[in-house]
């Protein structure tokens, strides 16, 4: 079984990542901020790391043969302003650019998976996105090109994998809790028109693209780490609907929307019709291919 760092173990993705790598019977360290948080999460870990620990670092990464890169401050929890848009792009690429120095350093081949995502792409209305697909300008395309460009730089001596990540839905998550919220008043929140595309992904399904990625060498490149059944919005809010019979609707208007959370309106407004073109192609099998069966995966 591969050893596996994992940079960032402690963040949302990180929380289920680790313990499923430890069930595949991965060895894993993590490389964090905060050590007792991750030695209490994860007691069964080798080793906890702290980002500051140069030498423990580069220990390690001689020693394993896979990194994951998770790190990086949320985008969705707190109000953009332009110092927490600095820390939002800070905190990705400089952690990826010590990251990949450290692994230019090696001649043995090792496989780096760094996250992005699909925040990369343009709001393209109803066309279908794939990974050929060029960036965007808005200012989370300009942080995820940022982003790429310092993982793109690791020699090609090693194996890297850049997933581009959809919206990750998992149990407790914010973006569930947000959507739920209303319904605790008998409605659902349909944002704006309701028409803009949903691209997401079921925590499970992004388990298995990671371990997809670690077994298969042929996975090389940028891949969309997406379910290939993106939805409208206001889909979607009818299908929590359904699964908790309340199906009144509500419209909130986008000048409303842009009002109470600023210029994170951009990721809820934009639409992004993302389909993983290339885990398709590979025959990556998706355990929630639909919206209905995630969700009710994750609300019943």
């Amino acid at each position: 079984m591969p050893k596996v760092v994992v940079a960032g173990a402690t963040g949302g993705i990180g929380t289920y990542l680790v313990p499923f790598l430890l069930e595949k019977g991965c060895v894993v360290s993590n490389i964090v901020r905060n050590i007792e948080k991750s030695k209490n999460l994860f007691p069964k870990v080798e080793r906890h790391i702290r980002w500051s620990d140069n030498g423990a670092i580069n220990s390690i990464l001689s020693d394993y043969d896979v990194i994951i890169n998770l790190s990086g401050a949320s985008i969705g929890t707190q109000r953009w302003t332009q110092s927490y848009k600095e820390e939002i792009c800070k905190s990705r690429v400089e952690t990826t650019r010590a990251l990949v120095e450290k692994l230019n350093e090696f001649v043995t081949p090792k496989t780096y998976i760094s996250v992005s995502a699909i925040g990369f792409y343009p709001n393209f209305g109803d066309k279908i996105i794939d990974e050929a697909t060029e960036a965007g300008d808005s200012f989370l395309a300009k942080v995820c090109v940022r982003w790429e460009e310092e993982a793109l730089k690791l020699w090609s001596i090693h194996r890297i994998v850049i997933g581009r990540l959809g919206v990750v839905l998992k149990p407790n998550d914010i973006v569930l809790r947000r959507m739920l919220m209303s319904y605790k008043f008998g409605f659902g929140v349909v944002i704006g028109t309701g028409n803009q595309w949903f691209s997401w992904i079921h925590i499970e399904d992004l388990l298995k693209a990671f371990w997809f990625a670690i077994e298969n060498s042929n996975v090389q490149g940028v891949f969309n780490f997406t379910a290939p059944s993106p939805v409208r919005f206001s889909e979607m809010i009818q299908n929590v609907g359904k699964i908790l019979k309340r199906p009144f609707i509500l419209n909130v208007p986008e000048y409303l929307v842009k009002l109470i959370f600023g210029e994170r309106t951009q990721m809820m407004l934009s639409s992004q019709r993302v389909i993983p073109k290339r885990l398709l192609e590979l025959d990556f099998r998706f355990e929630f291919e639909t919206i209905d069966k995630a969700l009710r995966n994750l609300l019943n």
